[in-house]
Parts: C-alpha cells; structure tokens; sequence
C-alpha cells in the first residue's frame, strides 16, 4: 500500500508515515502543488493539515477512505478534499474529467467522491497520466471553503485579490489596503474574504508568480489546503494592454521615472485620453494596443515573386527613414551627454534643477521613440518577408528583431569578462577588490575609471554606471561571467541561414533568394540602428538619472525623502512639486512604489492584460 504524506504535523493514521511538514523531495512525486507548498511551510504561512496521497494503482480507493475516516475521527467537523495535478499541462489536460475539490462530512461522503474520481479516472485509463494526479485530504472546521487568486483573472490587475466560492459572485480586495473593493456572493462574508486574500498575497509573494488557492478554517484560523500556479492566456487578437519589450535585456521591473518617459515618447499627438497609453502593472510598462484585431503575423500562403519583391522594396526604402534617424541620434548624443556633463547641478536652483531633468529626459523620450520606430519598421518587414518565403520559424521574429551590439558595445562586454575571469582565477569570486593583489587591484580601478560613464544596456533609469562604486562594478563582472557569448548575433544568423533555405526551395527560388538576401542587408541595417540607438539611450538614461538623484539629495536634506534614488521612483512632475514645496506624502508613495519592484522584479508577469 502507498503510504500518504503527512503534512505540517497532523496525527498520521497507522498506515502513513510520519513527518512534520511536506519537503522539497516531495516534489519528485508530486509535482508543482507539493514544491509551491513546501516553500510556503518555509516561509510559516499558514498551512492546513493533512496528507498527500498520490492515485493510480488498485488500492488508491481503501487509502482515500481511510484518510477521510481518520480526519473526522480526529475531531474536525468534515475533510477537505483537493486535487493536484503535478504540473499545469496536466491540470489543462486532465482538470475536466475529475472533481476539482470538496468537503465531505461523513464516510458515505467520500464513497461518493472516490465514485466520481474513479469514474474521471477510468476515463483517462493511462497509468503514466494516473502518476500526475495526487489527492489531499484536510481536517476542516467550519464549512468555510474558498478559492483566492492573487491577481484578478480577468483582468490581470496584480493590486486587486479576487475570493470565491463556486458559482458566486467574487469578493474583491485591494491588495495594498485589504479593504473591500466589491462584495460577492454567500456564505463569505467581509472578515473571511479579507484573511483569504492576505494568504493569496503572501502566497504570491513567496512563490513569485500569480497564484490560487483554497482556504479552509482549521481550528479558528483560516489556512492554505492547496495552492495551484495561476496562467493568464494571451489572447492575441483582444487584449487591451501590451508589455513593452523593445530591448531583449528588459526583463524585470521598471522605475517610475522611466515610464514616465516612455509615456511621453510613446504618446499620439492630439489623442483624447492620451494619459492612459501607458500603465506600470506589475513593475512594467504596458503600453495599450491601438487596435486589437487579427494577428499580425498571419502566416499566409507565398506570393508571386513580382508582387512579393515590389513590396519588400517599398519597406526597404521605408526603413531607410528610421535607420538615418538613429544615425543622427548616435552622432549628436555624444556632445549632447558632453554638454549635459559640464553644467554644475549643484549650483542650480529648483526651478533651473528641474529644466535640467527635462533636458536630461529629452534624448531619453528620443530614444525609446526612435526604438519604437525601428520595431515598426521590423514589424512590416516580417510579414512581406513570409509572404516571399513561407511561414517563418516563431524563433526568427525575435532573432531578426534583436539589435545588434555596437563595437563600443562589444569592447565593454570585452573587458568586463576579461577582469571577471582575473578575478575568479585569483579570489574565486567577483564579490569586490577585498583581497586582491596589487597589480589586480589596479585593473579593477583602472577599469573602474573607464567605465564611469558607461552602464548595462536597457530601458530603465535605475542601473547605475559600472564605475560608480566597487558593487556596480562587481555586479557588471557577475553579468559578463553569466553571459554566455553573443547568443543574440548566433540566433541571428541562424535565421539568416533557415530563411535563405526557404527561399531556395520554392517556385523561382534563385530570383527569391536573391531577394531574400537583400532584404536581410535591410534588417542587418535595422538591427545595427537598434545598436546604436540602444547605446544611446543607456547614455542618456545615466545622464537622466544622475540629475534626477541630485534632486533626491536635496529632498533628503529637506526631509521629504529617505535616500537619493527614491527620486528615481516619482515622475518629472511629481520631483518638480516636491521641490517646489508642494505638499504631498512622497516617502510614502515611493516606499510603496520600491516595495512593488522588490515584490514583482522576478514575477512571472503576463505578456498582456485585457484591463487594468
């Protein structure tokens, strides 16, 4: 007989084996529920008692009964029954043959239970599927059964908690007050949706990803009885809001001040409402679609060659519009980040304090403008391409779409890997320059001066340059050990090569090729601007930063704010107001703002959101 898992110190019947919470081994058997649960027993948030048991096999049903009896003999007033799936493919494939959860209050409540996971396991009849599903039984006091999800399933809002129980209409909390932001349906009432939701928020918290789960109350205290990753579904065709990825290094979160700038480049002039074109959810920058409709991408059938090669023409004289702009940008942000370097902040007033960040943001907004017009500018070359070739590989969206690292670029990444292997040959570690010998001790300064001006590639203001200080630079050193060759010049060229063979196996496939080719000079190009617009905008983005913590200095002298940086989590309009006296709670409102980027920097965010 297969001996269930106790968990968080629930008497074990005879049969079980003992063991006071459920460990990270358990994973192995049971999949995504027992490591998320696991990691939640950790981190103490409150988990209901019970057992694991793990179905398939023929005598799955006398244990799932014996669970049930050993529950209520032990004093609760029902059982909790909660099925797992080992992981969310498992759930999608298999969630419609079986009862997703239940309590029962009697032996002949479990009969009944066990008849129904029998008859949806009889269905699925495949003994490696049966390895995926496990069940858990938990001791419950009261009939309060509830789900929670941690972020709002329809709409994706990660600030709004959503309880429920089956059927009903959801309760709604907002997560940063716990403070009821719609009533639903019966038998919760305000006090258990309130205790839910806080167990979904620091579920989420811990876990790092949107979550559900279900509540029981188990001896007066509400308790977690199973927790399930929660999946958004990208819609491509109807989504209001869209995550903004221009560069493929931008990842996690996204400081205020830097969407404030994104807003500004991204605007539509003259547009009604144009203040809500971008929102930060979930520490990132969504930028809402302007007309949800088919995919862009269609994947059609090939053209005539005649047709196809005259409309890649028009886009290829098209892109040399952006392509010469980017030439502009690159060739005048040099002595503009000059003549930005050369004026003493510190001797500026409020008012000239803060023309100075606006000037310091210009070149930002012309940068991330000038990404968004080279997007665009890929974005009609791709399907004009499929349409003299075929469909494309998924991968070669991405590939053709990357920019390419300029060789200033190349050298930094260079050095920066050149000194981490120093380093780690010597110390083993890139911790900092303790212990070092004399002649690496100067390499590290000596590059350290080198790179004073000189910060990671990316949309966000808050890197800081490598040579700002020994941890920046160390953590430059740690990202160029990571780093593993330039994979983005590799996927590039392998695109290039599977392109080039798609044109040569059609109809005419030498007059294709010989267009295709020409073609990827265009987006060799276009990647190549990207580059040098890229490089740009992390010039100016430290340009921007810089000034904008010289204004967080000021406000901490005044008392306004807590550190320097905290500037870099409020608007331009908002640092104006501040130093100009005007009233406001900005501590509060950036500890908030810095508590949502701890919170979310690693969260499995989704790629786009129907409202928010």
């Amino acid at each position: 007989m297969t001996k269930p898992h106790s968990v968080t110190g629930f008497p074990a019947p005879a049969h079980a084996r003992s063991a006071p919470s459920i460990a990270d081994a358990d994973g192995v058997t049971f999949g995504e529920p027992a490591i998320d649960l696991a990691a939640l027993v950790r981190a103490d948030v409150p988990i209901a008692r019970g057992w694991v048991l793990a179905l398939g096999g023929s005598e799955w049903r006398d244990e799932l009964l014996q669970l049930v009896e050993s529950a209520l003999v032990a004093g609760a007033s029902r059982a909790h029954i909660s099925i797992w799936f080992a992981t969310r493919d498992a759930r999608a494939r298999f969630s419609h043959l079986v009862p997703d959860s239940g309590d029962v209050t009697s032996p002949q409540g479990a009969r009944d239970v066990i008849a129904l996971l029998a008859t949806g396991l009889g269905e699925i009849g495949n003994d490696r599927a049966l390895s995926d599903i496990a069940v858990r039984v938990s001791p419950v006091s009261s009939g309060l059964f509830c789900y929670a999800s941690s972020a709002d399933p329809t709409s994706g809002d990660p600030d709004t908690v959503s309880v429920c129980t089956k059927g009903a209409v959801p309760w709604l909390v907002d997560r940063r007050t716990m403070r009821l932001a719609r009533s639903g349906g019966a038998p919760i009432d305000e006090d258990a949706a309130s205790r839910a939701a806080d167990l979904a928020d620091r579920a989420q918290l811990v876990l790092g990803r949107p979550v559900e789960i279900e509540c029981v109350l188990e001896e007066g205290r509400t308790s977690i009885a199973s927790v399930r990753r929660l999946s958004f579904v990208p819609r491509f065709t109807s989504e209001t809001y869209r995550r903004v990825r221009f560069l493929p290094s931008e990842e996690g979160s996204v400081a205020p001040l830097a969407i404030d700038a994104m807003a500004k480049a991204l605007r539509v002039a003259d547009a009604p409402f144009d203040e809500t074109r971008m929102r930060r959810v979930y520490a990132r920058p969504y930028r809402r679609m302007e007309s949800p409709g088919a995919p862009l991408l269609s994947g059609s059938r090939t053209a005539p060659i005649a047709r196809a090669a005259s409309r890649l023409a028009r886009i290829a004289v098209d892109v040399a519009t952006p392509v010469a702009a980017a030439r502009r940008y690159e060739d005048t942000m040099r002595a503009r980040a000059a003549g930005l370097d050369a004026i003493n902040v510190h001797k500026l007033d409020a008012a000239a304090l803060v023309a100075h960040i606006e000037a310091c943001q210009i070149p930002v907004i012309e940068g991330l403008t000038l990404l968004d017009r080279t997007r665009l500018a890929t974005l009609a070359i791709l399907p004009a391409l499929e349409a003299m070739v075929g469909n494309l590989p998924r991968e070669s969206f991405s590939a053709l779409a990357a920019p390419r690292a300029t060789r200033f670029r190349m050298r930094v990444d260079e050095k920066l890997r050149i000194l981490a292997h120093a380093v780690t040959r010597e110390k083993g570690d890139v911790t900092g320059p303790q212990g070092l010998s004399a002649q690496l001790r100067n390499e590290w300064d000596k590059l350290r001066r080198d790179l004073y001006n000189v910060r990671p590639i990316g949309l966000d203001v808050t890197p800081e340059a490598y040579g700002a200080h020994d941890l920046a630079l160390a953590r430059g050193l740690a990202s160029a050990l990571a780093a593993s060759g330039n994979v983005h010049e590799a996927a590039r060229a392998h695109a290039v090569n599977e392109i080039s063979a798609l044109a040569r196996e059609q109809s005419f496939g030498a007059p294709r090729f010989a267009v295709v080719r020409s073609v990827m000079m265009v987006m060799e190009r276009l990647a190549d601007a990207k580059g040098r617009v890229s490089e740009g905008l992390t010039a100016a983005l430290l340009r921007l930063r810089r000034a904008a913590c010289q204004a967080g200095e000021r406000l901490v002298d005044e008392g306004i704010l807590e550190s320097p940086e905290d500037a870099l989590y409020m608007d331009l309009s908002e640092i104006e107001q501040a130093l100009t006296g005007e009233p406001g709670a900005y501590a509060a409102r950036v500890r908030l703002r810095r508590e949502d980027d701890a919170r979310w920097t690693h969260f499995e965010a989704p790629i786009r959101l129907h409202s928010v």
